[in-house]
């Protein structure tokens, strides 16, 4: 990953930072979807913050800057131009790039209840107490940020959660209509 365009958004009182990314995550997506090679991905330089866990920048990074030039951003998101902030395409500072990680979607995980429902439709020969007592109980942790997005097919609403994974070295490969991937990775600095 070699180029990245970087976005910045800058909320105020009409549009708050929430509201915003999905906004803007949708617009990229679509544009991701539209491109479909593969080979673009994205990463939240401050992943992880206190005031919005996800932050308030995006990186799209690809392998050459006519791939990012080919997804006309500007023009796509040009209707929030008061909202965000956004750097023309330029080479990743190979020299300040301190570590690489992936960002893949998380999937939460079924309740005790969804669980024991489930295994009891399967194994007819188990009591409902036995089948709570395979399972302990909910044990969620702390989950990853996400976006809250609007499916283009059938107009539901879903939250994309987005785990961000360290890694030692550069992992190629390729990354979903959303720029994420559970193998390869980013540059971050």
């Amino acid at each position: 990953m070699q180029y990245y365009q970087e976005l910045t958004l800058l909320p105020d009182s009409e549009i708050p930072l929430p509201a915003l990314w999905s906004k803007v995550y949708e617009t990229v997506h679509i544009a991701l979807a539209e491109d479909g090679s593969g080979e673009i991905g994205i990463s939240f330089p401050a992943y992880g913050d206190v005031a919005f866990p996800l932050g308030d920048k995006m990186r799209i990074i690809a392998l050459s800057a006519e791939t990012l030039e080919q997804l006309q951003l500007k023009k796509k998101l040009n209707r929030l131009q008061d909202y965000l902030h956004m750097k023309s395409v330029k080479p990743v500072p190979e020299k300040k790039v301190h570590s690489y990680a992936s960002y893949s979607r998380w999937h939460k995980e079924n309740t005790k209840e969804q669980k024991v429902r489930r295994y009891l439709k399967r194994h007819s020969d188990v009591t409902e107490k036995e089948a709570r007592d395979l399972f302990p109980g909910d044990q969620y942790g702390k989950e990853p940020p996400f976006v809250q997005m609007k499916s283009c097919s059938n107009h539901h609403r879903y939250q994309l959660y987005i785990k961000r994974t360290e890694k030692q070295e550069e992992v190629n490969g390729l990354y979903t209509t959303f720029g994420l991937s559970m193998d390869a990775t980013v540059p971050e600095w």
